[in-house]
């Protein structure tokens, strides 16, 4: 096959691979009204992780913070 040949059918394949079918159908959007509306009741609290009861992100967390040194 020649370089022309070989670059047709790749140019081809690439933009076959653009082309959507006839019966495509769009997804429909069900989110939930609750979702869309969270309110500030729906926040999450500052130590999140007490949530997961895992003591080893417990400890990790109050490692780094321990540790942490800020700049000014």
């Amino acid at each position: 096959m020649s370089g022309r040949h070989a670059m047709t059918a790749l140019a081809a394949l690439v933009l076959s691979a653009c082309a959507v079918g006839p019966d495509y159908v769009a997804p429909v959007d069900d989110t939930s009204a609750d979702w869309l509306t969270a309110t500030e009741e729906a926040a999450l609290p500052d130590a999140w992780w007490v949530t997961l009861q895992d003591d080893v992100l417990a400890d990790y967390l109050a490692r780094a913070a321990a540790n942490n040194r800020d700049i000014g």
